[in-house]
This record gives structure tokens, sequence and C-alpha cells, in this order.
């Protein structure tokens, strides 16, 4: 700035419009202009205007109107700017505030005690500050819609209180589009959700034995979902003295609707209750057991025979069984399945035994059910053909004899069976388990009879469910489990706990507090996740926040592999990483060859530094630099130590008497060699005004260096130091009263800890020698 600039303090500043106003963009934008309009008029202290051209001049916004005027700009400085070149023409000038630095930043323009202030190039700062005022209509910014904030709902904690006997307290109206109506998250996973066609979502973020509840007036549950179990009760899950009734549908006209697998409803006009299985209508609730009764004759049955033939029923249709004697068949469904069974030996037998089995379509079924002797000649048996025969429409249906023994080889028998027939529900439904179950709770199998559960795939597919309804006792117990030979190889606890082999060999998966351990024994393993050809994705572990993943290798190795991609440890929002080597181990990245592994740093693209941590290092590409953080700061990795003098220092000690030149020191520490080296700017009172240039320091082993100064505008000199405040005296002349320079250049090997502290004096008492603002130390 022009020197004439020097002597004026202040510059004499007024409004002109308003001065300041915000400018706001047409209401149909999205935001506004993050700038301030303001237009002033600068003058000389005489009322004259300012020479026309272009000046420097910072603004800041302070929350006093007095107080912290020096830089940089903190405590009650909020923001600040400066605008190097500013037009001013006959003393006006306007310019756009934020324009260099953004607004709001730091200025939080709800607040009433705002203050602008203004310094032109090197002039003091101006006086008084202005304070910022609203224009009329920014009084609305205050309200929305001229609503205050309190009638509006709040996203925080609160309570919404409405009064209104007419209108919605909430009420969305969506238009069009597909999108959701109301979504509810918890950590970016839906909760509640409803469509836009008025379907509703419900998810627990973690299952719950009442993860959905509805409740009558007086609390009672009417509806209960355990998304813990995947049970839906009907009333209180658990047992009390009242009763929720399930109320299906009733129609009450004559006919079925039209029906899908599962599906159930109550007809009044017939008063019964109809269920939709296997494709077809039927009654749900029907007769127990119906019975019908054939005879047969089997001439010359061998003594060592099994599964011959000796009757064949033919289910024809759904309702019908007919068999190839001719013999009147029963109606029936299309399924159900056989139970009992009685037989009658007309021969003589004298030895051996015949016994009675089933045959469905041609193969063999269990074991014989009813057996005769030549003492037993007839016999009923109540139990179960350990091979019950379950059957649908069509099936063949045989009736076979074993004998074992028989004596004379050759009998002729008139034979009577009676077949008990359970109709209260088919092989479609299960009820033949729960039948066989009912009377002997072990199922066998015979050769070549897989025993096959079906769920067929259809546009609604079948669930195979085994609901292990235990609350107590359930270790142990109420299990589902595979045994080999007693011994489980497989079994699912209610708890959800699996376990998969044997004590030697296993693979045991755990909820809860339990370890989910696998191949956990003495014997080595060789495991193996997603290795086939195909390309495959592993993830091993959880994200919340308590999961803990640890890896051992024991004394061998552990390799990740990636053969082109990256291999990536890292933490999502906080934690460290820790390599950890123990004992004398070392942290090796790369292998020793031709090709040359890269370290690469993270690297940061913008401005200023990330919260340190002592010890750490980035890369910073907006300065160029790479940055450590050291005793507490960050510093330049590769660079000197620098500090620059931030104000003036003036010798105050006497003639040629040595004094601290304040602000250019540095600390050491015994035993590091440190070299340091200095540029200083000064004054002298006049020409004719010498100086000294000098250090002190700890006790050490050596301290030297090397002082140079101006004595004219053509020379200088040299001198050597050896120790503090060394050497003594000073030079005769100074250059020049400005301009002049010296440097300070040694090294010091300290056997105590301390500060170097540079030194200067002036030759004559009452003529100074001022230190500049600037000046510099550096040490490395």
């Amino acid at each position: 700035m022009p020197k004439k600039w020097m002597w004026v303090l202040p510059l004499t500043l007024f409004a002109i419009l308003g001065g300041l106003w915000f400018q706001f963009t047409p209401k149909t934008q999205a935001a506004i202009n993050p700038t301030i309009n303001f237009q002033g008029k600068l003058t000389n202290p005489d009322g004259t205007n300012v020479t026309n051209g272009s000046y420097s001049i910072r603004f800041r916004v302070y929350t006093d109107p007095t107080a912290d005027t020096a830089s940089p700009c903190a405590n009650s400085c909020l923001w600040e700017e400066t605008q190097a070149t500013v037009a001013v023409n006959d003393g006006i000038f306007r310019v756009a505030l934020g324009s260099v630095t953004s607004l709001p930043g730091s200025v939080n323009f709800n607040l009433s005690a705002l203050y602008l202030s203004m310094k032109v190039g090197a002039d003091p700062e101006m006086s008084p500050r202005i304070q910022l005022t609203a224009s009329p209509y920014a009084f609305n910014s205050d309200t929305i819609d001229g609503l205050d904030s309190t009638n509006l709902v709040q996203l925080g904690q609160g309570t919404q209180t409405d009064g209104s006997t007419t209108n919605a307290s909430l009420s969305i109206n969506k238009t069009g589009g597909t999108a959701l109506i109301f979504d509810v998250q918890r950590s970016g996973t839906a909760i509640f959700q409803l469509a836009n066609n008025g379907s509703a979502l419900f998810r627990n973020q973690a299952d719950s034995s009442i993860g959905f509840q509805i409740q009558s007036q007086s609390s009672n549950p009417l509806l209960t979902v355990d998304t813990s179990a995947a049970n839906v009760y009907i009333g209180n899950p658990t047992a009390d003295a009242s009763a929720a009734q399930l109320v299906v549908d009733t129609k009450n006209t004559a006919g079925d609707p039209t029906g899908v697998n599962g599906g159930m409803y109550y007809n009044s006009n017939s008063g019964t209750f109809r269920c939709f299985q296997s494709g077809a209508w039927s009654d749900c609730l029907t007769s127990g057991n119906s019975t019908a009764s054939f005879t047969s004759g089997l001439a010359n049955v061998g003594a060592n025979v099994t599964g011959a033939v000796v009757e064949t029923l033919i289910f024809t249709t759904a309702t019908a069984v007919s068999n190839t004697a001719g013999i009147t068949g029963f109606t029936a469904p299309a399924g159900g399945s056989f139970r009992t069974c009685l037989i009658k030996n007309t021969a003589n037998v004298t030895a051996g035994t015949l016994n009675l089995r089933w045959r469905v379509n041609g193969v063999s079924v269990g074991a014989g059910a009813c057996s005769m002797s030549s003492t037993v000649q007839r016999e009923s048996a109540t139990a179960l053909d350990p091979g019950v025969v379950t059957f649908s429409a069509g099936d063949t249906i045989g009736i076979a004899f074993d004998t074992v023994g028989m004596a004379p080889t050759t009998n002729d028998f008139t034979v009577y069976w009676t077949v008990e027939y359970n109709s209260t529900t088919s092989a479609v439904s299960g009820a033949t388990l729960q039948s066989a179950y009912n009377n002997n709770p072990t199922l066998n199998t015979t050769d070549t009879h897989d025993l096959v559960i079906n769920a067929t795939d259809t546009a609604t597919d079948a669930n195979v469910l085994i609901d292990l309804q235990c609350t107590t006792a359930c270790g142990g117990n109420g299990r589902f489990a595979v045994q080999n030979g007693g011994t489980d190889v497989f079994a699912i606890s209610p708890s959800g706990g699996i376990t998969i082999g044997t004590t030697s060999t296993s693979l045991t998966i755990e909820n809860g507090t339990g370890v989910a351990a696998l191949f956990n024994g003495a014997t080595a393993h060789t495991i193996q996740f997603a290795t086939g050809a195909a390309a495959q994705s592993v993830t091993i572990g959880s994200t919340n926040t308590t999961s803990s993943l640890t890896l051992n290798a024991g004394s061998g190795n552990a390799t990740i592999n990636a053969t082109s991609g990256n291999v990536n440890i890292q933490t999502t929002t906080s934690g460290a990483i820790n390599l950890t080597p123990g004992g004398t181990s070392n942290i090796v990245l790369g292998t020793s060859d031709t090709i040359g592994t890269l370290l690469v740093l993270d690297t940061k693209t913008s401005a200023g530094d990330p919260t340190g941590v002592d010890g750490g290092q980035y890369y910073n590409s907006n300065l160029g630099k790479f940055r450590c953080f050291e005793a507490g700061a960050w510093k330049d990795c590769i660079t000197r130590n620098r500090t620059i003098l931030a104000a003036d220092v003036i010798d105050s000690a006497g003639a040629c008497t040595f004094t601290h030149l304040t602000g250019l020191s540095f600390a050491v520490t015994t035993g590091v060699v440190y070299r340091f080296y200095a540029v200083i700017n000064y004054t002298a009172a006049a020409t004719t005004t010498g100086s000294a240039w000098a250090a002190t320091g700890p006790t050490n082993t050596y301290f030297t260096y090397m002082q140079s100064s101006s004595l004219t505008t053509t020379t200088g000199t040299s001198r050597t130091g050896n120790g503090n405040d060394s050497p003594a005296g000073c030079s005769a002349t100074s250059a020049a009263t400005t301009g002049n320079i010296a440097v300070i250049e040694g090294s010091i090997l300290p056997t105590a800890n301390g500060t170097v502290q540079l030194r200067f004096a002036s030759e004559l008492n009452g003529s100074a020698i001022t230190v500049r603002t600037g000046s510099t130390l550096e040490w490395w």
C-alpha cells in the first residue's frame, strides 16, 4: 500500500444504501446465494476520497464490538477473508462477502450480536465495528410460512400435542409414483414400511418372543408373532383362563369356492369345516376309522417263501377300492393307511410259521404283521405293521405271505384279513406319521425302501417344518437328531445349537454365548471354504460392534492371497489396525527381489490435518507433502524445524551487552547433535551503530557457530563463536538503517537437556538495533 496510508488512522467508513444485505435467489431455486453484498466508501481523515485504484481489504465478523483484533482470527473472531483487489472509484467500493472464504462457515447467523470490521492494506483495523442487522423480509427467516418452531414436529425427542377434533394429527397424501409412503429404519435396515399400494412390512431388528402383538383394550394379547421361534399365536402365548378364538370366514351357500392347498373356511349351509388339500375340497373333520373284510385262498404255500402274493387291492379312483379276486371293496377318500389284520389257517400245520404282510405297488413293506403257527391257528395284531401302508388314489396295495419252516411243505389255506382304514387324515397331510407315533414311536425302513418327504416345487413352495417346542431342559431333550447306532451325528437343539459329527471329528455351530467350533479336536485337519473354480464370495464374522474375529496360525504361516485384486484390512467407523509381532519378530512388507514393493500411505486430498496420534503419518496431496505427528503436533516429515519471529525485538541490555532474541530458540536433548541456521533482518538507529550476534545453550561437548552481518552496502563481517555469547565485542557499523541482514549458523552436542537461544546486542547505548518480524530460525 502507498506510504501515505501509513498515517491514516483510521480511515473513515460509512454505509451507503444500508451497506449490508443478504442476496436471495428466487423461491423456485433449491438454495440461497451464500454471499452477502457490502457497499461502502473510503475517505481520508480530511473527508476527501481516497485515490481511485485497487486495494486489499480484510473483512472479519466478531461476536464482540472491540476485542480480538490481532492475527490470527480467533476467540470472538468467527470469520475473515481478504479480498486482495477491491476496486475503489471516488471512494466507493462494493464486494460480495463470502466469495473468498465461504459463509456461513463458523458464523452462526442466529446470533443477534455480530459485528463486521474492515482493515485496508497495512492500516490498523477500523473502528467502530458495524453491527449486522436484518432487512424487514429477513424477519420471516425466524419462521416457516409464519409458523414458529414450537408449531413444528421435531425430529429429536419430544411429544407432539394435537387438540384438533376435525383433522388428522398426521396426514400423508402420496399422489403418484411407486416409492414407499412410510419407511422407518434402524441402522439402515427397514423395521416398518408402508408401500404405495397399501401393503405393510414389519421386521424385527432382533427376533423377539413378542415381535408383533395386538392387544385388547384391557391389554389381553389377541395376536402374537414370535419371530425368535417363528410361531404365530392366537390369544395369549401362555395358557390362561381366557380363550381367544380363531374364526375363519363363513360361506352360507352350497358349493365350495376356488381352492388353494392349505385353505379352510366354514360352510354354514352344510354345517362343516372345509379344507383344501391335495388339490381338492374335503370335510376337515370326518369319521374315525372304517373297516372292510376280505377272504381269499392260497394253495400250495411253500416251506420258505417271502412276500408271496395273496391278493391285490387297487385304488381305482379317489374314493373307491377293489381287488383282483372281485371281492367287494369299500369306499374311501383319496389317501389313507392300513392298520390291523386277521388270518385263519384251515390246513394242518405241524411246524413253522406263516405271516401276513403288505405290498405297495409290488414292493414288500416291513415284516409280517400277523402270525400263525401249529399252535396258534388264528391271531389278531393290534399294533401297526412296522411298514405301515399309506396310499393315494391309484396306488396298488398287495397282501402277501411269509413262511418260515412250514411243515408239511405244501399246504392249502383259507385266509381272512380285516383292513382297518384310518380315514381322518391322509398321507399327504402327514397324519399317517402322527398315527404311527401314537401306536409305536419308531419308524423302521427295510431294504430298498427310502423314506422320502417331498415339498413340491410350486408357485408357493411348501415348507417342511419341525417345531421343537421345548421350554425347560432343552439341552439333551427336545432336540432333532440323526443318529448312527444311537449316537448323534447331526442334532439341532430347540435353542438353535447345531452339532455335526461325533466327538472325534465334529463340526459344532452354536447360538448365544456358546462357542462355534470347527474341527475342535486333537486331530489335524485341512479346512477349505469356497475353493471351487467359480467366483466365490466369503464373509466371516459380523459388523456388529461387539463382534470379534481371530485368525490363528500357530507356528505355521497365515497367508491371504489375491491374484490381481486388493487385500483390504479396514475399520468402517473407528478403531485401530494393529500389526503387533511378538518377541523379536519383524513386520516385513514385500520380499527381497528386483521388483520393489511400495508402502503407500493414505492420501488426504484436502487442506488441513486429521486428528493426530504420536507416530502417525500420511500423505497430503493438497500440500504435496508427507505429514508426521510427533510431540503432539503435525509437521512436515521431510523438512527442517522452523520458527518465525512474530514481533519486533529491540535490544535493551546496554552497549554491546547481549540480550535474548525472544522467539528465536529451540529445545535440545542430551546426546543428540543439532544443527541450526538463522536469517535475521534488522534495522539500526544509525549506520554508525554496529551490532553483535551470538547464542547460548546448555552444557555441551561442543557448541560452535559462525555469525555474519552487514558493515556497509558492499562489505560485511564474519566471526566464529565457540560457546555462549562468543565472540565478545560488536561490529563498528551497519550497512543501512533498514534492510540489514545477519546470519548465524552452527551446531551443538549438548550433555544436558536445555534450550539454544539466539542473542544480539547494539554497539552503542541508546542507539537501537531492532530485529524485525519475519526473521527465521531453522534447526534439525
